[in-house]
């Protein structure tokens, strides 16, 4: 029973933090980029859940664009969407995350990330399917 109208589901989480860097293969200099991932939230009773936003924890982040990206640290963004895997289907379905795939170009590079529900994913509420975890 409880209190079905007062809870979303489950959400991305977490800041999903990814960071990568290397030396610029065009400046020579040093870059990182350090990125907070945007993620999906839960349906609530009456309607879908948002895609792509950051969390609550972010504090003052904003999203950086596929080109400022290619032209400040020398990847290349060759895929920026919404993420399409199945996962929060229900009544009303979970907000999507992103997918984002780089193509380093620096010839050495290093990279690490920090994602939470990557082994328990989002939970669904009222018949809805869980969501799709966080992964690299």
């Amino acid at each position: 029973r409880g209190l079905p109208f007062a809870l979303p589901s489950g959400h991305f989480a977490s800041i999903c933090g990814t960071v990568l860097g290397g030396i610029h293969p065009d400046t020579g200099r040093q870059f990182s980029v350090i990125e907070p991932e945007l993620g999906g939230w839960g349906a609530t009773w009456e309607a879908d859940g948002n895609s792509a936003l950051f969390s609550g924890i972010h504090g003052n982040t904003f999203n950086l664009g596929a080109e400022v990206a290619e032209a400040r640290y020398g990847v290349v963004v060759q895929r920026y969407s919404l993420n399409d895997e199945p996962g929060g289907q229900g009544r009303w379905r979970g907000g999507r995350g992103v997918c984002i795939e780089y193509r380093i170009r620096a010839a050495t590079a290093w990279l690490t990330f920090a994602y939470s529900r990557s082994k328990i994913p989002p939970w669904g509420l009222q018949g809805g399917h869980v969501g799709s975890p966080n992964y690299v």
